[in-house]
């Protein structure tokens, strides 16, 4: 990832001369040699002929003065010099070398704001470049103005060992990269990637960390990246804002951003973490508890066991479901109320039946966690109640399968705008703190919010 060389100091006070060295631009555009490409001294540039129009102090290196000079914006690339060319910042990435890729990078936002702000935006007056800061100044109307600078977030999500990318509008044939946005006004950089997401795949994200961030003059973004965890949702990606966006296996990556970038940076960190930490195999239990039982499920084992679980609910075998439970198993909702053992689990299967019709359960993925197992479901049916006869309820939610001794304890979740309902009393707090890390939302709706607060009023 490209950054500012160190030792480099920003400095204002900077004149040009012939010993300066200096990044050369037709308005966005770097000009370089076609040969053995380098910032050159102006002496340099200044013996082809070229004149400056624009000059904008960038700082100092290794005690030598850094400027950013614009030639005239109107200047046509043939009217360069034999041997040079004029190119945007992307066109010299593995070219340039990185530090010199750097300080271009600055010197073309200084000099893309001077371009921009030569006449006051309030009262039209051309506008002075103040002496202490890179500001400039109105002598009429006194507003002072500053480089623009467009906060971005970036975002990465993972689920599981799983990474979320997507393939922009503009991006080259099958590159995808984490997903980016701005900031609207008023807006933290957290809620900006809770709502970016939201907006481009439709999916919640929670567990934010901060990764670090990096200037992007295109023209003058500045990145701040994340990682983050999936929180719910049904991944679809927008057409007004992505090409496409897919969930991807660690083995199965599509083609990323350059390494100068920091979505590069993003993405190699995050894959080397999931891979530095492996997918935990199951543990002895803990002293006293039995050991697990020959025939205890595994992963194999563990997709015939969710079948078997989702077939007996479709098929509306309230005893065959409970079955499946321990005797002393416990189920708590906090929508259908709490229940323990197989009588009472098989009683609210049949309850729930009472309440609606079309029932249909599917089963959707399993995830096998070291002694636990958890299976993502969807179950929906149609209410029979007044305020939403006939209409379909879908609820989506996770499973917690405990493993040890061949045991099968269920802990179901329900959802709504990823606030649980349930408070998993009976459940520990690495349960607790799995399930809230891997379970998905509700889909809510005015259809839900009406169910809910006519469930409340019967209190049930």
């Amino acid at each position: 990832m490209i950054r500012t060389p160190e030792g480099f100091e920003i400095a204002l006070d900077l004149a040009l001369h012939d010993e300066a060295i200096v990044h050369l631009f037709v308005r966005d555009a770097l000009v370089q040699r076609v040969q053995a490409p380098a910032p050159l001294p102006w002496s340099a540039y200044r013996s082809l002929g070229l004149e400056p129009v624009r000059v904008q102090p960038v700082g100092r290196l290794a005690g030598l003065d850094h400027l950013a000079v614009a030639l005239a914006d109107d200047l046509a690339p043939e009217r360069l010099p034999e041997g040079w060319r004029a190119g945007g910042l992307r066109s010299w990435f593995g070219v340039l070398d990185d530090r010199s890729m750097a300080i271009a990078m600055r010197a073309v936002q200084a000099l893309e704001w001077d371009r921009t702000h030569r006449f006051c935006g309030a009262c039209g007056t051309p506008t002075e470049q103040a002496a202490s800061e890179r500001a400039k100044r109105c002598p009429a109307c006194g507003l002072t103005v500053y480089p623009r600078i467009s906060p971005a977030m970036m975002v990465l999500v993972r689920r599981g060992r799983e990474l979320l990318l997507g393939r922009g509008l503009n991006f080259p044939p099958g590159r995808y990269s984490a997903l980016a946005g701005f900031l609207e006004a008023g807006e933290t950089i957290e809620e900006a990637v809770a709502r970016e997401v939201r907006e481009e795949v439709g999916i919640e994200v929670q567990h934010l960390r901060y990764f670090g961030s990096q200037s992007w003059p295109f023209p003058n973004s500045l990145m701040i990246a994340f990682q983050a965890e999936y929180a719910g949702g049904d991944m679809r990606a927008n057409p007004e804002e992505l090409a496409d966006a897919q969930w991807f296996s660690l083995d199965a990556l599509p083609q990323l951003p350059p390494r100068l970038s920091i979505a590069r940076a993003l993405i190699d960190a995050t894959v080397a973490e999931l891979r530095a930490t492996p997918p935990r195999t199951p543990k002895a239990p803990p002293a006293g508890e039995p050991a697990a039982a020959a025939g205890a499920p595994e992963d194999a084992g563990l997709t015939e066991l969710l079948a078997r679980f989702a077939n007996a609910v479709a098929a509306r075998d309230a005893p065959g479901f409970a079955a499946l439970f321990t005797p002393d198993a416990c189920y708590d909702d906090g929508f259908f109320g709490e229940h323990h053992g197989r009588e009472a689990i098989a009683a609210m299967l049949e309850r729930f039946h009472d309440g609606g019709e079309a029932f249909c359960w599917q089963f959707l993925e399993p995830l096998r966690l070291g002694d636990l197992a958890y299976a993502r479901y969807c179950f929906s049916y149609r209410s029979r109640e007044p305020e939403s006869a006939g209409e379909l309820v879908v609820f989506e939610g996770m499973s917690c399968l405990h493993l040890h001794d061949g045991l099968i304890r269920h802990y179901g979740e329900v959802f709504d705008r990823g606030v649980a309902f349930a408070q998993l009393g009976y459940a520990t707090p690495r349960i607790r703190k799995l399930l809230d890390r891997y379970a998905t939302s509700l889909r809510t709706g005015p259809l839900v919010e009406r169910h809910l607060a006519h469930r409340a009023a019967l209190g049930r």
